[in-house]
């Protein structure tokens, strides 16, 4: 607290109450004045897969040119802001790497760095209470995690080790082709058998479409008769406009300035529509869709999309647009059981919190490193690609004190894969570090080798110790991706977690 005592003068308001690590203020607005100068600024992006790191203040964010690609990058509120700003947390950093933060302990709260100044500003105009802190980053960013979880809750249980159809199958997945894939997986070290996009008649409506035809309850059961825990992915927040939902009840959905109902993404090769969470019978609706996948059987549930249930836009009751979002994952949670394992993904960071026992923390990962089209020519850092999911994951891992982090799957296999041998240790090692593994190769594509390497990874208890900054020490060996933090983020970095790459053929 002595440290923040030297900044109270630059605290508006100054009323500041000492707590581990930092100080609490409760007010709408906060301003701060760091009493150095600023080289760096830490972008904390909205949802799972915003881009996420330390920036160059002096550079404005850049919209991206392309709507569609603006419309999931990052809160669309703040889409047109014209300097830094971070979701819930902002941060800004000196020549000596000295951290001064300014983190929200509530909801619908942005960090907006104005000069040399951290302005954190509420929605509504709410009162909220305030982080400060000051020091080392690895000491500020715990502080504040310790604080989010003291005021939002906290739920970490053991992760799952997990196999997921959706890297390598997509969704071309058949009911006889993942019980084939069972069969060998039961074998290996993980704990749980995700069955992702590509079961359901159609985004929005969730039921079994005709490549299951024995139902999802039977996969459940065989997917638990071999000894491991089902696990299903749904997107319940949004609908396709092709589904049976969006067709019988366009009344359901949050709508634009023109009463319709508004896209809030484009995916799949169709925009997609958002559930309109303030209604008592939408929340009925989402409510019957996670106990209905819990009757199958299903135990581990990622659910997908959410981001979209925060969106701005027209509701029935158009209150704060996180605080609708949280009641409605706390409904989720109540209709899933305490018991269930849910894993947040395109998901508000700060909302999730206290909720779900698990969030993605990065874009999706890929086959390969970059997408240079994307990277290159649109600017969009927060892309599939591996680099960009790796360089937001590491960003992110103190949030693990409050909520188990995914950065996503890890390769072994080199059918279908571009990735070099460097990349896919870098990827594995970050897993590792995360405290969340999974893959998605099947246990066809692999050769002898690259099936021994995969089960030692998934069978290791290595030791982990934080060596400062991006270095780890764990399995006799030091684990240094400070070369993959270093990429700077753009604000309106499109996200799009059913972004199938292309792969070439073994």
């Amino acid at each position: 607290m002595a440290q923040i005592a030297t900044t109270l003068s630059a605290l508006t308001p100054t009323t500041c109450d000492p707590v581990d690590g930092g100080g609490i203020v409760t007010a709408p607005q906060v301003h701060l004045t760091a009493p150095w100068s600023v080289t760096g600024f830490y972008q904390h992006g909205w949802h799972s897969f915003s881009a996420t790191g330390w920036i160059d203040p002096l550079e404005p964010p850049e919209p991206l040119p392309i709507p569609a690609l603006r419309m999931v990058a990052d809160d669309p509120a703040h889409a047109g802001a014209n300097r830094p700003n971070g979701a819930g947390v902002g941060a800004v950093r000196n020549e000596h790497g000295e951290v001064l933060l300014l983190g929200a302990l509530g909801l619908e709260a942005r960090v907006h760095l104005v000069g040399g100044e951290l302005v954190g500003r509420t929605e509504h105009g709410a009162e909220i209470p305030w982080f400060v802190a000051r020091g080392a980053a690895d000491e500020v960013f715990a502080a504040y995690a310790r604080q989010l979880g003291e005021h939002l809750g906290r739920r970490r249980g053991p992760t799952p080790r997990l196999w997921s159809s959706w890297y390598s199958y997509y969704e071309q997945i058949t009911e006889e082709q993942l019980r084939d894939v069972l069969t060998a997986v039961r074998n290996w070290p993980v704990d749980a058998f995700q069955v992702d996009d590509g079961w359901q008649c159609a985004v929005g409506d969730w039921q079994a479409n005709d490549d299951f035809p024995a139902g999802m309850a039977d996969l459940a059961a065989r997917i638990g008769t071999a000894g491991l825990r089902p696990g299903l992915w749904i997107a319940p927040f949004i609908a396709w406009p092709s589904s049976q939902i969006f067709r019988q009840r366009p009344e359901w959905f949050v709508a634009g300035e023109d009463g319709q109902p508004l896209p809030v993404g484009y995916n799949w090769g169709a925009w997609y529509y958002a559930l309109d969470l303030s209604r008592a019978d939408v929340l009925d609706h989402v409510a019957e869709v996670i106990a209905t996948a819990r009757g199958w059987g299903y135990e581990l549930l990622k659910l997908d999309f959410l981001f979209a249930g925060a969106v701005p836009g027209i509701r029935s009751t158009n209150g704060p647009r996180e605080a609708v979002y949280r009641t409605a994952v706390q409904r989720i949670r109540e209709a899933a059981g305490d018991e269930a394992y849910l894993l947040a993904c395109g998901a508000p960071i700060l909302p999730s919190i206290g909720v779900f026992d698990a969030i993605r923390i990065s874009n999706d990962v890929s086959p390969y490193w970059d997408a240079p089209v994307l990277t290159e020519v649109v600017g969009a850092t927060s892309e599939v690609s591996t680099r960009g999911a790796i360089a937001t994951s590491l960003h992110r891992l103190w949030l693990a004190e409050v909520i188990a982090t995914d950065p996503d799957v890890v390769f072994f296999r080199t059918r279908g894969n571009l990735l070099s041998e460097e990349q896919c240790r870098d990827l594995q090692d970050l897993a590792v570090i995360a405290g969340f593994r999974g893959t998605s190769d099947p246990p066809g594509w692999l050769d002898d080798a690259e099936r021994e390497r995969l089960v030692a990874y998934f069978a290791s208890v290595p030791r982990i110790e934080h060596l400062g900054a991006y270095r780890f020490e764990f399995d006799g060996r030091v684990v240094d991706l400070s070369r993959l933090a270093q990429r700077a983020p753009v604000v309106g970095s499109r996200s799009g977690p059913r972004t199938r790459p292309r792969t070439p053929p073994r």
